[in-house]
């Protein structure tokens, strides 16, 4: 009986041990993945990619296979939200093959990653992968009885569905997601409010309203518990009142307005600020289109600054947002500032001086097609194409508006959407009929055009800045990232740049890091950053500037505390795919004149290194004479057509300025 307690005892003793031993593996990567959580909610994406490495040597280390299987998880997830696709997939299915074989293709783990990774597809607009991955998670979450995960999965399928415009399909597999929701949550909970409001949306879609209002409505009904599921409602609601009753419409978008405000202190998580801005903007939107309609232009405009405004300043809010007058009374005597919206009906401009305010339509039809016209014939530079739509646009956009701005000198353009990529001062006031490119009527030749976000941004209120402060240049040359290119020009381009500054920070290559930008306030007459930019349009937040071995990233520019009067972009890949607020180098600027800038150059489309070196080195000089940024700008370009070398657009309208100076 002794022995037979002995080795019950030994044998509790070995289990304890074993358990003990099972604890401390876990605790190797514990403390790691609890780092890297963390910097993710700091959206802080590339330290929290280096905690989930350290995660992962720590779980091999310690030979500890599900750890090592979960890590690999994380490192996809960071890699997923910086937006580098490669990567992030590569670990995603590592981490599969790793959980199938310690539990098993029917593990509910597996059938997690690989909805996971069928989300990535999607980012990535592969919606076939997508489909397939969404399609085999589902399979597997069914037949292991898992409800929840396969409501996802149909849930998703039905999503692609919409993309694909097989409405039937799609509401199949809403149907089939809300049985299951019903059967697991009751009849009555808040989370059925989401499929109610996509299955409004398909009905939306088959232009069946009153099956689509009555879904919304009840949305609204079960839900007292998310906000923003709420916000869809409402706003999904308004939208079904904005095609035959305006009024109704206005008001339903006023008050989706006011919920927003009542809301947006209660949002923390990126991906529900995210979800915010795009619902804001859904709101914004369609509140102007019903404020057209009724021609009530006070409240129109009033939505509009806040949609520019807006876009991105709902994930971060700080700016106030102006009338017409209040805008118009900070307007210099020779200044016009001209708002574009491009409507559903139209395109609109809000034209605003010191004198007037003004609203006209244009024509929209071919609008967008002229637009890709003429850049594709400016990165070509086919001057015979470019000069026909060169001229073609200004008779559109421009000519109607003549009256307003043909006494002043400086015009602040705020454009929208495809009319952020047009260059205005390469159009052309007069047809194009000297074979000397020079001589022709360049908008830029009668005007200095700056650009803008809204009037509300551009007229927020600015710290005088009058104490000298150095100029500053961040050139990290090479990259960790082998698909971008050595920008050895841009080396000697600080070099050459930073003579002309007695007092100046140069940090070249190695030097070129995030502790430079960022966790300090950064007090600057010029910041100077020639490097390369990365977007993303699924990840907007992954966005990011790439320094000398990671980079910074959308949400942290906004968050860089800037004393600054200008920042300049110099040599980045501009992303000319987007042209929404939230995406590509347009929006970017966005985040530096959020953090403090007072002006931001930004290109337009990739240039040469060497000619980007000789425009900045040139600018530079215009900027040592004294003046405003803008008109050195201008002054540049003006030399730089007259010089007979840059003999197209292409050479000399690559460069713009956000700025109302």
């Amino acid at each position: 009986m002794l022995i037979s307690f002995r080795k019950t005892l030994l044998s509790i003793t070995l289990i304890a041990f074993s358990i003990f031993l099972a604890q401390a593996q876990e605790d190797k990567g514990a403390p790691f993945k609890k780092n890297g959580d963390h910097f993710i909610q700091q959206e802080k994406f590339d330290e929290a990619l280096g905690a989930y490495q350290q995660m992962l040597t720590a779980y091999e280390g310690a030979q500890d296979p599900e750890g090592i299987a979960e890590a690999h998880k994380y490192i996809g997830l960071a890699y997923r939200q910086q937006a580098v696709y490669d990567s992030s997939r590569y670990f995603y299915e590592k981490s599969i093959d790793l959980h199938t074989k310690i539990y098993g293709k029917r593990s509910s783990l597996v059938v997690s990653l690989q909805r996971e990774l069928g989300l990535m597809f999607q980012e990535q607009g592969l919606d076939q992968e997508a489909l397939a991955m969404f399609k085999q998670s589902l399979a597997t979450s069914i037949s292991i009885n898992r409800k929840a995960l396969a409501t996802c999965n149909y849930i998703h399928v039905g999503e692609l569905f919409i993309q694909q415009k097989q409405l039937d399909s799609a509401l199949t597999y809403f149907d089939k997601a809300l049985v299951l929701r019903q059967q697991v949550r009751g009849n009555n909970d808040y989370r059925l409010a989401a499929l109610y409001n996509l299955k409004g949306y398909v009905k939306f879609l088959k232009k069946d309203y009153p099956s689509a209002l009555k879904l919304y409505e009840q949305a609204i009904k079960v839900n007292n518990t998310d906000k923003l599921e709420k916000l869809q409602s409402l706003a999904n609601k308004a939208e079904i009142l904005n095609i035959d009753n305006h009024q109704a419409a206005l008001q339903a978008y006023q008050a989706s307005d006011q919920y927003i405000e009542s809301i947006r202190t209660k949002v923390y998580t990126q991906a529900q600020r995210v979800r915010l801005g795009k619902l804001a903007d859904k709101v914004n939107q369609g509140a102007i289109e019903a404020s057209l309609a009724l021609k009530d232009y006070k409240t129109a405009f009033y939505f509009y600054e806040r949609d520019e405004s807006n876009a991105i300043v709902a994930l971060y809010p700080k700016a106030q947002i102006l009338t017409a007058e209040s805008i118009r009374e900070q307007l210099e005597p020779e200044t016009a500032m001209l708002e574009y919206l491009i409507g559903k009906k139209g395109v609109y401009v809000f034209a605003l001086t010191n004198e007037t305010f003004k609203v006209t339509k244009l024509a929209k039809k071919g609008v967008v097609g002229q637009i890709k016209g003429m850049r594709k014939a400016i990165k070509q530079k086919n001057m015979g194409q470019y000069k026909k739509l060169a001229y073609q646009l200004y008779q559109r956009l421009l000519k109607p508006l003549e009256p307003v701005f043909k006494e002043k000198k400086h015009l602040i353009i705020v454009p929208d959407k495809e009319l952020t990529l047009l260059p205005f001062e390469t159009l052309l006031r007069q047809p194009a009929t000297s074979a000397a490119s020079s001589q022709w009527a360049y908008l830029l030749k009668s005007f200095n055009v700056t650009y803008h976000f809204s009037g509300s941004l551009a007229f927020a209120e600015k710290i005088l800045r009058t104490y000298q402060r150095p100029w500053t240049a961040i050139a990290p040359v090479d990259f960790a990232q082998k698909k971008f290119e050595t920008l050895a020009a841009s080396a000697e381009e600080v070099k050459t740049i930073g003579a002309m500054y007695p007092r100046r920070k140069v940090f070249v290559k190695g030097a070129a890091q995030r502790k430079q930008l960022l966790g300090k306030t950064v007090s600057s007459e010029i910041l100077h950053i020639a490097t390369h930019a990365q977007f993303s349009k699924a990840h907007p937040e992954g966005s990011r500037l790439l320094l000398s071995k990671t980079g910074i990233t959308y949400p942290e520019i906004f968050k860089m505390k800037l004393e600054v009067d200008m920042v300049v972009l110099s040599h980045c890949e501009p992303g000319l795919e987007h042209y929404d607020k939230d995406g590509g180098i347009f929006g970017l600027g966005h985040g530096f004149v959020y953090a403090g800038a007072h002006n931001v150059v930004y290109p337009l489309w990739k240039n040469l290194g060497i000619y980007t070196r000789d425009f900045m080195i040139r600018f530079y000089k215009e900027i040592k004479k004294g003046g405003r940024y803008s008109k050195a700008l201008q002054t540049t370009k003006l030399a730089m057509l007259n010089s007979g070398k840059a003999t197209t657009p292409f050479d000399w309208a690559g460069f713009m300025i956000i700025s109302v100076d």
